[in-house]
Formats: C-alpha cells, structure tokens, sequence
C-alpha cells in the first residue's frame, strides 16, 4: 500500500529540511578567534593561580578542574581580537606570567629584579604577580588580551575576556 500524496510531500520535506540543516551545520563554524591562544593562556594561569589569595586553587585537583573548564570556556575564543595571536605572542605573554609568578614572593612587582614588563599605564608597585596572573592583559606581553574600545559599530565582541575567570569549581578567578 503507498502512502497517500500528502504524506509523501510531508516526508520529502522533512527530508530536505533535515539536510539543508546539515548542509548548514557541516559548513558553520563558531567563528571564534584565538581558542588555541586562549587554551595555552588559560592552562598555564590555572597553574600559576595556585595558592594565590582571591583564586580557589589550592592543590592539583582544583587545577586540573579550573584547566578543564578553560578548555571548554576558550571554545569561544579572545573576546574582541579580529585574528589568532601567533605563537610567538601566545609563547611571550605565556613568559610573562611565568615572570610574575616568580615574584610571588616580592610585596609588589616593583621589589622583583625579575618582573616582566607591564602593559602601559600600569605600575610595577601597584601589582603583585597574583593581579598579573588573574589579569594577564596588565602584561606587556599579553596587551593583545585587552578589549579594543567600542568602535561605535554596535557590535558585541563576543567571546569571553581573559580577565579573570570563574571561582572553586571552575576557573581562576580574580585576585
């Protein structure tokens, strides 16, 4: 027995649409700017965050949970970039935040011969390698992090910022 017209139109079309949606799908991307910069940034300042005051990680696991949500978290990118940092850039601001890590120990980036250079308009004495950490884009080196001022165009950036984060069960957090 066939099936009526009717019903043979209504599963044509719900077949085309199902692969007008896949076409659609397979050819979309996020558009998303900056994921793998972000992923390293990201990873490496879980890391560093550690026993830092005003972040929640305190020990292996919480980084390896704060470096398992960044790796989802990045999936949208560097908030308002137009391109991918290149190696290079992602390699130095990565330095950097090792830099100030290993002031940790100075009252301020200002007591450290080893500090990294800041991004301009910041002071060495008014940041601790902890500020750096939880706000990487006071660094020189990771300036390419900073939101570009609104153009007046009316859009959004998009994406997340890598100004701070999430708290205990997540992320890095402020500090």
């Amino acid at each position: 027995m066939s099936q009526p017209p009717t019903s043979r139109l209504s599963s044509f079309l719900a077949a085309g649409s199902f692969v007008a949606l896949l076409a659609t799908v397979v050819h979309c991307g996020s558009g998303a700017v900056g994921v793998d910069a972000c992923r390293q940034i990201e990873s490496r300042r879980c890391e560093l965050a550690q026993g830092c005051d005003g972040f929640a990680i305190e020990n292996d696991s919480d980084v390896v949970e704060c470096q398992l949500f960044y790796h989802d978290q990045c999936l949208f990118g560097i908030a308002d970039i137009d391109a991918d940092p290149d190696p290079v850039s992602v390699d130095a601001c990565v330095a950097a935040l090792e830099a100030a890590a290993a002031c940790r120990d100075a009252e301020n980036l200002g007591a450290c011969a080893e500090a990294p250079t800041l991004a301009m308009g910041q002071s060495l004495e008014a940041n601790t390698a902890c500020k750096v950490i939880a706000v990487p884009e006071r660094l020189a080196a990771c300036d390419f992090l900073a939101q570009k001022p609104d153009s007046g165009d009316g859009g959004s950036g998009g994406g997340t910022s890598a100004d701070g984060g999430t708290s205990a069960d997540g992320g890095a957090g402020g500090g």
